[in-house]
């Protein structure tokens, strides 16, 4: 079995499990459109007179839904690869990590262009 998350409008968040090897929308009854990114699926409804946004904002699309979330991990075929909770939460901390290291970097060489006429090396 492999799992899949649901980011519920509120901003719960639930693991959910599935018994189907490659991605068809068919399977996942609870949602009704999908659209696919680099590693992931993502599949939500439309609700045209609910304007209130689900809570959730995902690291790799500026995109926004009004209905809760299923994300989906996959290969480039299509392939659904088992994503829970602490691989989420995982990827997430990664990029908190690389955000900071590169942010740390700027601040530096923005320190040393301020103050390049006292500064030597």
């Amino acid at each position: 079995m492999k799992a899949y998350l649901v980011f519920l409008k509120n901003g719960e968040i639930q693991e959910k499990k599935t018994n189907v090897n490659v991605f068809d929308i068919i399977h996942f009854k609870q949602f009704k459109f999908y659209k696919i990114y680099q590693d992931f699926i993502i599949m939500y409804n439309e609700h045209e007179h609910e304007h209130e946004l689900n809570l959730t904002v995902l690291n790799f699309t500026t995109d926004r839904y009004n209905s809760d979330i299923g994300l989906i991990k996959i290969n480039n075929d299509l392939i659904i690869k088992s994503i829970t909770l602490n691989n989420y939460m995982k990827l997430l901390e990664k990029e908190k990590y690389e955000i900071c290291d590169n942010d740390v970097n700027l601040d530096i060489l923005d320190i040393t262009k301020r103050y390049k006429d006292i500064i030597t090396f």
